[in-house]
């Protein structure tokens, strides 16, 4: 395993001196590493122009397979941890700061019937904190913002809300009941969270732009409270879900006429979890989130 990590990193990073300060190795540690393999496999896997490596045709049939060999090698890894944490009799649940406070509400009152014996820890962080924590095995569950694309992980919706227009008081648009998207056309926008969960703010960029709106950001906040506080100072507008906005002091808040767009929230786990305590407890949030849809319809 050494000799394959110190493949991939000095073919990313193009020279052992590099390799070694990535890894926390010497120069003549890694050139050992990448000898043993090459002498195993049989030939050469870089060419030496100057002092770069550069993988060699046999070198890039072999790295792509080194790479998986090291994600496959730590995905078991994690999955070992995640299970002995099981036999500990806790279940290690995180979920997004941000979420609507009914579906917090429901997360945190589930208890495991049949497991009376089994304490459910909690964690709030980011989405992306919780998917990283699903994915290395510190969580067994995780609830954050859609979408998430990623083939380690199993993925279901559990909540959905409208997302709604927050201006300025004395905004021209604050006067309607409903805001149409084509409206939106051009107006100083402000994105919100757009590094913390950028898939769910690119998702709402391309929503906009297959209607033929292309949305206008001229700034960028972390969370709502701050974007709500920019509204307020100014002429810019921002797209929230509808249990994170409200009017105050010079902010308003109003509708989307077209409410087929919503922002939806999930629960994760990873595809290869095999435990029916972790299945126990997706049966239960999907029974109560249903109750919950149900009562937003």
């Amino acid at each position: 395993m050494e000799g394959l990590i110190a493949i991939v990193t000095v073919a990313q990073e193009g020279s052992l001196e590099r390799a070694g300060k990535v890894l926390g190795l010497g120069r003549s540690a890694i050139g050992k590493h990448v000898g043993i393999v090459e002498a195993e496999v049989g030939t050469p896997l870089f060419d030496r122009h100057g002092g770069r490596w550069v993988l060699n045709e046999e070198g890039r049939l072999f790295a792509p397979k080194a790479s998986q060999s090291i994600l496959y090698a730590r995905m078991g890894l994690d999955l070992v941890q995640s299970h002995v944490k099981l036999q500990t009799n806790r279940l290690f649940v995180g979920y997004s700061t941000f979420l609507h406070p009914r579906l917090i509400d429901v997360i945190k009152h589930i208890r495991l019937e049949q497991r009376n014996d089994v304490r459910i820890e909690y964690e709030s962080w980011l989405t992306g904190g919780v998917l990283n924590g699903v994915l290395q095995g510190e969580l067994h569950v995780g609830f954050g913002f859609l979408p998430v694309k990623d083939p380690e992980l199993l993925v279901y919706e559990v909540f959905e809300e409208p997302l709604v227009v927050c201006l300025p008081t004395n905004h021209p648009l604050s006067v309607k009941h409903a805001v149409r998207p084509e409206a939106l056309e051009g107006l100083p926008m402000i994105a919100v969270g757009r590094r913390a969960i950028s898939l769910m703010c690119s998702e709402i960029e391309d929503y906009f732009r297959s209607l033929g709106i292309e949305l206008n950001i001229v700034e960028e906040c972390f969370s709502s409270n701050e974007a709500l506080y920019s509204v307020a100072q100014g002429t810019n507008l921002c797209l929230l879900p509808e249990s994170q906005a409200r009017s105050s002091s010079g902010v308003v808040v109003r509708p989307l006429s077209d409410r087929l767009f919503t922002h939806k929230c999930g629960v994760f786990v990873r595809q290869d979890h095999d435990d029916a305590t972790v299945e126990n407890f997706l049966n239960i949030v999907r029974q109560r989130t249903d109750a919950l849809r149900n009562r937003r319809r």
